[in-house]
Protein backbone atom coordinates (compact mmCIF):
# COMPACT_ATOMS: atom_id res chain seq x y z
CA UNK A 1 0.00 0.00 0.00
CA UNK A 2 1.75 3.50 -1.48
CA UNK A 3 1.98 6.08 1.33
CA UNK A 4 3.66 9.11 1.01
CA UNK A 5 7.65 9.83 1.62
CA UNK A 6 8.61 10.43 4.82
CA UNK A 7 10.82 13.21 5.72
CA UNK A 8 13.16 14.04 8.19
CA UNK A 9 12.83 16.27 11.17
CA UNK A 10 15.21 18.22 13.22
CA UNK A 11 14.95 16.37 16.17
CA UNK A 12 16.58 13.37 13.65
CA UNK A 13 13.88 11.51 13.38
CA UNK A 14 11.24 10.46 9.89
CA UNK A 15 7.77 11.93 10.20
CA UNK A 16 5.49 10.58 7.64
CA UNK A 17 1.97 12.14 7.35
CA UNK A 18 -0.71 10.34 5.83
CA UNK A 19 -4.67 11.26 5.18
CA UNK A 20 -7.36 8.33 6.03
CA UNK A 21 -10.83 9.86 5.16
CA UNK A 22 -10.25 12.90 5.25
CA UNK A 23 -8.38 12.80 8.56
CA UNK A 24 -4.63 13.57 8.94
CA UNK A 25 -2.18 11.03 11.29
CA UNK A 26 1.74 12.05 11.45
CA UNK A 27 3.46 8.88 12.37
CA UNK A 28 7.10 8.91 13.46
CA UNK A 29 9.87 6.70 13.40
CA UNK A 30 13.84 6.28 13.69
CA UNK A 31 14.71 5.97 9.99
CA UNK A 32 12.94 6.74 6.84
CA UNK A 33 11.60 3.03 6.48
CA UNK A 34 10.22 2.28 9.72
CA UNK A 35 8.03 5.61 9.54
CA UNK A 36 6.92 4.52 5.85
CA UNK A 37 6.38 1.15 6.86
CA UNK A 38 4.48 2.22 10.61
CA UNK A 39 2.27 4.03 8.07
CA UNK A 40 1.23 1.71 5.48
CA UNK A 41 0.45 -0.51 8.69
CA UNK A 42 -1.95 1.72 9.90
CA UNK A 43 -3.69 2.61 6.14
CA UNK A 44 -3.89 -1.46 6.01
CA UNK A 45 -5.65 -1.28 9.17
CA UNK A 46 -7.96 1.10 8.66
CA UNK A 47 -8.47 -0.49 4.63
CA UNK A 48 -9.36 -4.30 6.50
CA UNK A 49 -12.13 -2.32 8.65
CA UNK A 50 -10.10 -3.51 11.89
CA UNK A 51 -9.81 0.62 12.61
CA UNK A 52 -11.84 3.31 13.59
CA UNK A 53 -11.75 6.36 12.16
CA UNK A 54 -11.73 8.53 15.11
CA UNK A 55 -10.97 6.17 18.41
CA UNK A 56 -9.40 2.53 18.43
CA UNK A 57 -9.10 0.36 21.63
CA UNK A 58 -5.93 -1.03 22.70
CA UNK A 59 -6.89 -4.30 22.51
CA UNK A 60 -8.32 -3.82 19.04
CA UNK A 61 -5.00 -1.78 17.93
CA UNK A 62 -3.49 -4.96 18.88
CA UNK A 63 -5.17 -7.38 16.64
CA UNK A 64 -4.59 -4.90 13.84
CA UNK A 65 -0.79 -4.44 14.56
CA UNK A 66 -0.84 -8.58 14.46
CA UNK A 67 -2.49 -8.55 11.17
CA UNK A 68 -0.11 -5.69 9.96
CA UNK A 69 3.39 -8.23 11.08
CA UNK A 70 1.20 -12.00 10.80
CA UNK A 71 3.58 -12.68 8.14
CA UNK A 72 6.68 -11.29 10.02
CA UNK A 73 6.28 -12.73 13.17
CA UNK A 74 6.66 -16.16 14.42
CA UNK A 75 3.25 -18.16 15.64
CA UNK A 76 4.88 -18.57 18.58
CA UNK A 77 5.14 -14.65 19.29
CA UNK A 78 1.88 -14.18 17.56
CA UNK A 79 0.45 -16.63 20.23
CA UNK A 80 2.07 -14.67 23.15
CA UNK A 81 0.70 -11.51 22.16
CA UNK A 82 -2.77 -12.97 22.17
CA UNK A 83 -1.96 -14.15 25.63
CA UNK A 84 -1.07 -11.03 26.76
CA UNK A 85 -4.37 -9.19 25.01
CA UNK A 86 -6.38 -11.92 27.13
CA UNK A 87 -4.95 -11.49 30.47
CA UNK A 88 -2.57 -8.24 31.28
CA UNK A 89 -3.16 -4.17 31.42
CA UNK A 90 -6.87 -5.21 31.62
CA UNK A 91 -7.41 -1.45 33.06
CA UNK A 92 -5.81 -0.34 29.58
CA UNK A 93 -7.31 -2.88 26.71
CA UNK A 94 -10.79 -0.93 25.88
CA UNK A 95 -9.13 2.20 26.41
CA UNK A 96 -9.11 4.47 23.49
CA UNK A 97 -5.37 4.70 22.03
CA UNK A 98 -5.68 7.91 21.40
CA UNK A 99 -6.17 9.18 24.83
CA UNK A 100 -4.30 7.45 26.83
CA UNK A 101 -2.32 9.48 29.03
CA UNK A 102 1.45 9.07 30.59
CA UNK A 103 -0.35 9.06 33.97
CA UNK A 104 -3.35 6.47 33.02
CA UNK A 105 -0.47 4.51 31.51
CA UNK A 106 2.09 4.65 34.65
CA UNK A 107 -1.08 3.64 36.88
CA UNK A 108 -1.52 0.51 34.75
CA UNK A 109 2.16 -0.61 34.65
CA UNK A 110 2.22 0.03 38.59
CA UNK A 111 -0.60 -2.12 38.90
CA UNK A 112 0.86 -4.74 37.20
CA UNK A 113 4.12 -4.46 38.89
CA UNK A 114 2.51 -5.60 41.92
CA UNK A 115 1.73 -9.23 41.08
CA UNK A 116 4.03 -9.89 37.89
CA UNK A 117 7.57 -10.26 38.00
CA UNK A 118 10.05 -7.15 36.71
CA UNK A 119 11.05 -9.00 33.63
CA UNK A 120 7.79 -10.01 32.79
CA UNK A 121 6.49 -6.39 33.40
CA UNK A 122 8.78 -5.35 30.73
CA UNK A 123 8.48 -8.11 28.22
CA UNK A 124 4.40 -7.31 28.26
CA UNK A 125 4.58 -3.92 28.26
CA UNK A 126 7.01 -4.44 25.31
CA UNK A 127 4.02 -4.96 23.24
CA UNK A 128 1.99 -2.47 23.90
CA UNK A 129 4.77 0.20 23.66
CA UNK A 130 5.22 -0.83 20.27
CA UNK A 131 1.79 -1.06 19.59
CA UNK A 132 1.09 2.42 20.36
CA UNK A 133 4.42 2.89 18.32
CA UNK A 134 2.90 1.76 15.31
CA UNK A 135 0.10 4.46 15.65
CA UNK A 136 2.64 7.35 16.23
CA UNK A 137 2.25 7.31 20.59
CA UNK A 138 5.10 7.51 22.41
CA UNK A 139 5.16 6.53 25.78
CA UNK A 140 9.31 6.56 26.01
CA UNK A 141 8.91 8.38 29.49
CA UNK A 142 7.07 5.49 31.55
CA UNK A 143 9.13 4.06 34.26
CA UNK A 144 9.29 0.17 34.39
CA UNK A 145 10.27 -1.37 37.37
CA UNK A 146 13.73 -2.59 37.70
CA UNK A 147 15.21 -5.39 36.66
CA UNK A 148 16.73 -7.79 39.56
CA UNK A 149 19.85 -10.08 38.53
CA UNK A 150 18.27 -14.08 38.10
CA UNK A 151 20.28 -16.88 39.07
CA UNK A 152 21.29 -18.37 35.80
CA UNK A 153 20.75 -22.45 35.86
CA UNK A 154 23.74 -23.05 33.70
CA UNK A 155 26.18 -25.56 34.35
CA UNK A 156 29.73 -24.87 35.32
CA UNK A 157 32.29 -26.16 32.84
CA UNK A 158 33.17 -29.18 35.33
CA UNK A 159 29.60 -30.31 35.62
CA UNK A 160 30.09 -31.08 31.76
CA UNK A 161 31.65 -34.20 31.92
CA UNK A 162 29.54 -35.35 34.06
CA UNK A 163 26.28 -34.51 32.21
CA UNK A 164 28.10 -36.16 29.19
CA UNK A 165 28.18 -39.71 30.86
CA UNK A 166 25.11 -39.66 32.66
CA UNK A 167 23.22 -38.88 29.10
CA UNK A 168 25.66 -41.82 26.98
CA UNK A 169 22.60 -43.84 25.40
CA UNK A 170 19.64 -42.32 26.81
CA UNK A 171 16.86 -41.94 24.24
CA UNK A 172 17.45 -38.21 24.35
CA UNK A 173 21.11 -38.18 23.95
CA UNK A 174 21.42 -36.46 20.61
CA UNK A 175 18.73 -33.48 21.74
CA UNK A 176 20.94 -32.86 24.43
CA UNK A 177 24.54 -33.13 22.87
CA UNK A 178 23.24 -30.93 19.81
CA UNK A 179 21.90 -28.08 22.95
CA UNK A 180 25.39 -28.06 24.98
CA UNK A 181 28.06 -28.70 22.75
CA UNK A 182 26.66 -26.67 19.39
CA UNK A 183 24.15 -24.63 20.85
CA UNK A 184 21.30 -25.03 19.31
CA UNK A 185 17.88 -24.19 20.22
CA UNK A 186 14.90 -26.63 21.33
CA UNK A 187 13.07 -25.23 17.97
CA UNK A 188 15.98 -25.95 15.85
CA UNK A 189 16.76 -29.42 17.30
CA UNK A 190 12.91 -30.95 16.73
CA UNK A 191 12.94 -28.88 13.43
CA UNK A 192 15.98 -30.34 12.26
CA UNK A 193 14.97 -32.48 9.09
CA UNK A 194 17.08 -35.40 7.58
CA UNK A 195 17.62 -33.29 4.54
CA UNK A 196 19.43 -30.94 6.46
CA UNK A 197 21.93 -33.68 7.89
CA UNK A 198 25.24 -34.76 5.84
CA UNK A 199 26.88 -37.46 7.65
CA UNK A 200 29.56 -38.00 4.67
CA UNK A 201 30.89 -34.17 5.57
CA UNK A 202 29.89 -34.08 9.28
CA UNK A 203 27.60 -31.01 8.62
CA UNK A 204 24.21 -29.71 9.75
CA UNK A 205 22.05 -26.94 8.41
CA UNK A 206 19.57 -24.93 10.44
CA UNK A 207 17.11 -23.28 8.72
CA UNK A 208 14.01 -24.70 9.78
CA UNK A 209 12.38 -24.27 13.38
CA UNK A 210 9.40 -26.30 14.92
CA UNK A 211 6.82 -23.60 16.91
CA UNK A 212 3.97 -24.03 18.81
CA UNK A 213 1.27 -21.39 17.12
CA UNK A 214 -1.64 -19.45 18.30
CA UNK A 215 -3.92 -22.43 17.11
CA UNK A 216 -2.61 -24.35 20.00
CA UNK A 217 -0.53 -26.89 17.68
CA UNK A 218 3.06 -27.46 16.92
CA UNK A 219 3.95 -26.29 13.56
CA UNK A 220 7.44 -26.87 11.45
CA UNK A 221 8.21 -23.13 9.81
CA UNK A 222 11.00 -23.20 6.67
CA UNK A 223 12.63 -20.70 8.54
CA UNK A 224 14.63 -19.90 11.97
CA UNK A 225 13.76 -17.12 14.66
CA UNK A 226 15.70 -14.68 13.09
CA UNK A 227 18.24 -14.58 9.93
CA UNK A 228 21.38 -14.98 12.10
CA UNK A 229 20.01 -18.30 13.48
CA UNK A 230 20.25 -19.98 9.81
CA UNK A 231 23.74 -21.34 10.02
CA UNK A 232 25.45 -24.80 9.02
CA UNK A 233 27.36 -26.48 11.64
CA UNK A 234 29.97 -29.02 11.69
CA UNK A 235 29.31 -32.13 13.53
CA UNK A 236 32.00 -33.22 16.00
CA UNK A 237 32.83 -37.55 15.19
CA UNK A 238 31.22 -37.67 18.81
CA UNK A 239 27.86 -36.59 17.26
CA UNK A 240 27.98 -37.91 14.43
CA UNK A 241 28.45 -41.78 15.52
CA UNK A 242 25.59 -41.39 16.92
CA UNK A 243 23.25 -39.82 14.18
CA UNK A 244 25.39 -42.82 12.17
CA UNK A 245 23.14 -45.33 14.26
CA UNK A 246 19.57 -43.69 13.70
CA UNK A 247 17.95 -44.63 10.53
CA UNK A 248 17.28 -41.99 7.75
CA UNK A 249 13.93 -41.37 7.03
CA UNK A 250 12.20 -38.12 5.50
CA UNK A 251 10.56 -35.16 7.54
CA UNK A 252 12.13 -33.91 11.23
CA UNK A 253 14.80 -36.24 12.75
CA UNK A 254 13.27 -36.31 15.98
CA UNK A 255 9.55 -36.69 14.96
CA UNK A 256 8.48 -39.25 17.15
CA UNK A 257 9.42 -36.87 20.34
CA UNK A 258 6.74 -35.18 22.22
CA UNK A 259 8.20 -31.19 22.70
CA UNK A 260 8.38 -31.38 26.33
CA UNK A 261 10.41 -34.91 26.39
CA UNK A 262 14.01 -33.86 26.16
CA UNK A 263 13.79 -31.12 28.97
CA UNK A 264 12.04 -34.18 31.13
CA UNK A 265 15.32 -36.53 30.05
CA UNK A 266 17.76 -33.85 30.68
CA UNK A 267 16.12 -32.69 34.10
CA UNK A 268 16.16 -36.24 35.02
CA UNK A 269 19.88 -36.86 33.82
CA UNK A 270 21.49 -33.67 36.08
CA UNK A 271 18.98 -34.99 39.21
CA UNK A 272 21.12 -38.29 39.02
CA UNK A 273 24.25 -36.97 38.30
CA UNK A 274 23.86 -34.61 41.49
CA UNK A 275 24.72 -31.51 38.82
CA UNK A 276 23.04 -27.90 38.60
CA UNK A 277 19.72 -28.74 37.09
CA UNK A 278 18.87 -27.05 33.80
CA UNK A 279 16.92 -27.05 30.53
CA UNK A 280 17.93 -26.90 27.16
CA UNK A 281 18.46 -23.05 27.09
CA UNK A 282 20.77 -23.32 29.77
CA UNK A 283 22.63 -25.68 27.63
CA UNK A 284 22.55 -23.02 24.99
CA UNK A 285 24.02 -21.07 27.03
CA UNK A 286 26.59 -22.99 29.02
CA UNK A 287 27.80 -23.80 25.26
CA UNK A 288 28.75 -19.93 24.73
CA UNK A 289 30.20 -19.58 28.30
CA UNK A 290 32.55 -22.40 27.45
CA UNK A 291 33.44 -21.18 24.11
CA UNK A 292 34.23 -17.71 25.15
CA UNK A 293 36.32 -19.21 28.37
CA UNK A 294 38.29 -21.21 25.96
CA UNK A 295 38.84 -17.25 24.38
CA UNK A 296 36.72 -17.51 21.56
CA UNK A 297 36.20 -14.47 19.23
CA UNK A 298 32.41 -13.39 20.63
CA UNK A 299 31.37 -12.90 17.13
CA UNK A 300 32.24 -16.39 16.30
CA UNK A 301 30.63 -17.47 19.06
CA UNK A 302 27.35 -15.47 18.30
CA UNK A 303 27.36 -16.73 14.56
CA UNK A 304 27.58 -20.29 15.85
CA UNK A 305 24.91 -19.95 18.38
CA UNK A 306 22.96 -18.22 16.09
CA UNK A 307 22.40 -14.91 18.11
CA UNK A 308 21.89 -11.54 15.82
CA UNK A 309 23.15 -9.15 19.19
CA UNK A 310 25.87 -9.32 21.86
CA UNK A 311 22.96 -8.81 24.37
CA UNK A 312 23.18 -12.35 25.44
CA UNK A 313 26.95 -12.39 25.22
CA UNK A 314 27.18 -9.31 28.30
CA UNK A 315 25.08 -11.57 30.37
CA UNK A 316 27.28 -14.89 29.84
CA UNK A 317 30.49 -12.49 30.54
CA UNK A 318 28.18 -12.03 34.36
CA UNK A 319 28.09 -15.83 34.21
CA UNK A 320 31.91 -16.09 33.76
CA UNK A 321 33.08 -13.57 35.91
CA UNK A 322 30.76 -15.51 38.71
CA UNK A 323 32.61 -18.42 37.96
CA UNK A 324 36.19 -16.63 38.47
CA UNK A 325 34.95 -14.69 41.29
CA UNK A 326 33.86 -18.16 43.05
CA UNK A 327 37.45 -19.41 42.03
CA UNK A 328 39.29 -16.57 43.08
CA UNK A 329 36.89 -16.75 46.60
CA UNK A 330 38.78 -20.41 47.03
CA UNK A 331 41.96 -19.20 46.52
CA UNK A 332 41.96 -16.33 48.74
CA UNK A 333 40.14 -18.44 51.16
CA UNK A 334 43.29 -21.46 51.10
CA UNK A 335 45.79 -18.43 51.24
CA UNK A 336 44.53 -16.90 54.84
CA UNK A 337 43.54 -19.86 56.13
CA UNK A 338 45.76 -20.93 59.27
CA UNK A 339 44.65 -24.61 58.68
CA UNK A 340 45.29 -24.09 54.70
CA UNK A 341 48.63 -25.62 53.98
CA UNK A 342 48.99 -23.10 51.50
CA UNK A 343 48.94 -20.29 54.43
CA UNK A 344 51.11 -22.43 56.52
CA UNK A 345 53.98 -22.25 53.86
CA UNK A 346 53.13 -19.00 52.72
CA UNK A 347 53.99 -17.84 56.48
CA UNK A 348 56.90 -20.25 56.48
CA UNK A 349 58.42 -18.60 53.46
CA UNK A 350 58.37 -14.78 54.58
CA UNK A 351 60.45 -15.76 58.30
Amino acid sequence: MKVPSAKKLPSGKWRCQIQIEGKRYSVTGDTRKEAERLAAGIKAGYAEGQVKQDSISLTDAITAYCQAKKNVLSPSTLRGYTSIQDNRFSMLMDRDIFRLTTQIVQIAVNEEARTLSPKTVHNTFGLIHSVLKFYGISMDEIKLPQRTKQERSWMQSDEISKLLAEIDGDKCEIPILLAVWLGLRRSEILGLCWDCVDLERNIIVIRRAYVYGDDDKWHLKDTTKASASQRVLHLPDYIADRFRKLTPETGRVFAGFGPELPRKHLIAACQRAGITVTHLHGLRHTFAAVMLQQGVNERIVMRQGGWSSNRTMREIYDYIMDEDARKAQEMRDSFFDPSSKNAHENAHETE
